[in-house]
């Protein structure tokens, strides 16, 4: 299969994460589950929940703070799988929706 492809560019050395000493497939799922990074993106920081222990409401307005709201990854509660641009602009939409609402 390897063969079907380029040669890697000039400058890639060496795997970096999760290292070329990760090679089965369930040592690749358990790195990942303990490394839980996402590209970067971070997701619950601020994150959305009924309970009343939430950092945001529904309407993306952050507690006890007045006219402020979050709209981004960091209110998602954990990280959808794929890249967050669709879910970051739903959250867009919503907020726009929320707030020509009044």
């Amino acid at each position: 299969m390897l063969s079907r492809h380029r040669p890697s560019p000039a400058w890639y050395r060496s795997e970096m994460f999760p290292g070329p000493s990760v090679t089965a497939a369930a040592d690749v799922v358990d790195y990942s589950r303990n490394q839980g990074f996402g590209i970067y993106h971070a997701v619950g920081s601020c994150a959305m929940a009924p309970d009343g222990d939430a950092v945001v409401d529904a309407d993306l307005r952050v507690c006890e703070v007045l006219g402020l709201r979050v709209v981004d990854a960091s209110v998602l509660p954990f990280h959808a799988s794929g890249h967050p641009a669709a879910s970051v602009m739903a959250l867009a939409w919503l907020a726009a929706e929320r707030l020509m609402a009044g």
